[in-house]
């Protein structure tokens, strides 16, 4: 356990953290050796009929690192450029396309555990396979051209506005470095500055291409029993306009 406090510290602290942690001990319990896994990187694709949801959706993940693998500070960038920041390529791409109706990355958490997700509402009348082949597109334009050094650069800044903001607040500096990994330990709070600043654009490139690949996705469809009933065909079939109007009403 890591436990950190800032702050302003009344003279009792030392007290408090005595009479509640004192007693505590480094609990006795042999580890279990884990079961090898078989993993299988191919393609999973799955759906949900969601009888609560009341609007289709399509939730990406692609296997990538944990947060202590030398890739990581490349995926966080690259996810950042892809579909976090306002000026992603998701952003630009759904800027002006009313087929887009919501789209928001999943928690960084899991991007820690080396999960990189997705989460995708569209318009009820837009294919779910027209929206992940758009997805698509956008990774395979990083695989193909990379990025550029002012981009990497604005994504940099980016991160390192985040890391000052939470370093000039108390509570979210403390609960930072309660959270700081064994790699850090040494200097908790210039060592991931240090990792993302030391990213390349071939190395956005190599990672775009070693990790974001479709083959090794997964794929869950949440689909309401409506849209998997007559009603997805019908806005299919009716003028653009007329199925959108009936989408906002029903909204």
């Amino acid at each position: 356990m890591q436990l950190s406090i800032v702050g302003s510290l009344p003279e009792q602290t030392s007290n408090w953290i005595e009479e509640y942690f004192g007693h505590w001990k480094k609990p006795d319990i042999p580890l279990e050796n884990e079961p090898d896994f078989d993993i299988n990187l191919g393609q999973v694709k799955g759906k949900v009929v969601d009888t609560q949801g009341p609007w289709p959706a399509s939730l990406l993940f692609w296997n990538t690192v944990g947060h202590d693998h030398p890739d990581a500070a490349a995926i966080q960038l690259l996810q950042e450029h892809l579909f976090e920041d306002k000026a992603s390529l998701f952003s630009a791409a759904n800027q002006y396309d009313p087929d887009f109706m919501l789209y928001f990355p999943l928690a960084q958490a899991l991007a820690s555990h080396g999960v990189a997700g997705l989460a995708l509402s569209p318009r009820a009348r837009t294919s779910l396979d027209v929206l992940i082949a758009e997805v698509h597109k956008l990774t395979k334009s990083v695989k193909s051209n990379g990025i550029s050094e002012q981009r990497l650069c604005y994504l940099k800044q980016v991160y390192l506005n985040e890391r000052l903001e939470k370093l000039t607040d108390n509570l979210s500096l403390a609960k930072m470095l309660s959270a700081t990994s064994k790699q850090d330990f040494q200097h908790p709070i210039t060592a991931p500055w240090e990792r993302i600043n030391a990213v390349s654009v071939d190395d956005i490139k190599r990672v775009a291409n070693k990790y974001f690949r479709a083959e090794h996705q997964i794929r869950l469809d949440l689909l309401p029993p409506w849209y998997i009933r007559w009603t997805k065909q019908l806005l299919e079939w009716l003028p653009k306009d007329t199925a959108d109007s009936l989408e906002e009403e029903a909204l």
